[in-house]
């Protein structure tokens, strides 16, 4: 029975762009793209640059960096600075910071 099997489907997300399936829509799969990008400049010759262009390659999931340590450990350190950054910041300062962010992802 193998005409009948599951398997034998086309996958509807296949010719498309793993970033787009994954960040749900175009605008958002160019900016994690760009993103992923960045931060493998920023680590040359280390795992984390290997494993990000392995991933911008195709070669790897995108899903395959939330399992890597050290890719996890650069966007904890991150996550970590941008909250110390957030901490600095005037009430007035947060609202406009979350207003112009608003305004890029409606673009």
């Amino acid at each position: 029975m193998h005409g009948d099997s599951y398997d034998d489907a086309p996958d509807p997300g296949e010719d498309r762009d793993p970033f787009e399936v994954f960040a749900g829509d175009r605008t958002a799969a160019v900016r994690l793209r760009a993103n992923l990008t960045r931060i493998a400049q920023e680590h040359p010759g280390t795992p984390v640059e290997a494993i990000a262009n392995e991933v911008l390659a195709g070669r790897r999931s995108i899903r395959d960096l939330a399992d890597d340590p050290d890719f996890s450990k650069v966007i904890k350190d991150g996550v970590d600075d941008y909250r110390r950054y957030v901490d600095t910041l005037t009430p007035a300062e947060r609202a406009e910071m979350v207003e112009n962010a608003k305004s890029a992802r409606d673009q």
